[in-house]
């Protein structure tokens, strides 16, 4: 055995009577040399989702208001991951905004049906993407809206998390929190602010 990663290189030789001896080549190709034929240990899929949300409406987050969500899924492995499904479920004092789910900027169903997206069916309360296969590299953006319920206290915060699952990748997540009359991205600090022009730590 060995570990996963691993890279084994193979070469042999052709050998007859009549002519001598030469090396196998791996891409057919005798003018670039002769190439040892190299496999590699343990290829696996590995399927990543990062999460980003913007206001927009611009400005700080009030109720009321629609705030976006975009998770990024990719498979950063080398061989394609299979069955990968992303669900999402809406956290309190948030509202989903109904059709708003797009794949790769393409519309969504939130109903059970062939285009693969739907809201409140496969899980209550949760917006649910079956993307199937992913190549490695490939990539599939999936976004979808929210509101803020009216009448949510400002200082509230509201942490959202989706998560990725397949049939042959280990599983991941990735959340992202908002504070009501926040702006997404940003903080503040309350007091005073002082410049240390000496570097002098005074």
């Amino acid at each position: 055995g060995g570990s996963s990663g691993t890279v084994i290189s193979s070469q042999g030789t052709v050998d007859s009577s009549e002519t001598p001896s030469q090396f196998t080549d791996a891409d057919g190709n005798p003018t670039n040399g002769y190439q040892a034929t190299t496999i590699v240990i343990g290829s696996s899929p590995v399927v990543d989702v990062v999460m980003s949300v913007v206001d927009l409406n611009s400005g700080e987050i009030e109720p009321t208001e629609t705030l976006r969500y975009s998770m990024t899924v990719t498979n950063t492995g080398t061989s394609t991951a299979t069955t990968v499904v992303l669900s999402d479920t809406i956290p309190a004092n948030m509202t989903y905004t109904a059709g708003s789910i797009r794949v790769d900027n393409t519309a969504k169903t939130d109903a059970n049906d062939a285009d693969n997206a739907n809201y409140n069916v496969t899980t209550a309360g949760a917006v649910t993407v079956n993307i199937g296969s992913l190549a490695a590299s490939a990539q599939r953006l999936i976004t979808f809206d929210v509101t803020i319920n009216n009448g949510t206290a400002p200082g509230t915060g509201i942490t959202n998390t989706a998560s990725i699952t397949s049939g042959n990748a280990p599983s991941d997540s990735d959340s992202e929190t908002i504070y009501v009359g926040g702006v997404p991205g940003k903080g503040s600090i309350t007091g005073k602010v002082f410049l240390d022009r000496n570097v002098n730590d005074v």
